[in-house]
């Protein structure tokens, strides 16, 4: 049970960090309770091509504003010793 419970919990924190940094759920999971990881043929094929074009636009198109909050909460950029880009 426990082990069942830690493997849910990774897989989620798993989830919640590629959404954060790459933009999209994460690509292989490790099977939850009740949930099959391995989708067969071509529906898990349109899923990862899916989430790989999620990623690419996330990538192009909103990154930079979401690395440019990460610095500013982070301390990397101070904006009154910094110009604006």
């Amino acid at each position: 049970i426990i082990v069942r419970m830690l493997i849910d919990m990774y897989v989620e924190i798993g989830d919640q960090i590629a959404l954060q940094y790459g933009g999209s759920e994460a690509h292989k999971k490790v099977a939850s309770a009740g949930e099959k990881t391995n989708v067969p043929g071509q529906l898990g094929k349109h899923k990862e091509l899916l989430t790989s074009i999620r990623r690419y636009y996330s990538n192009a198109f909103t990154d930079r504003l979401k690395q440019d909050a990460m610095n500013l909460f982070l301390g990397y950029y101070v904006p009154s010793q910094n110009n604006l880009p």
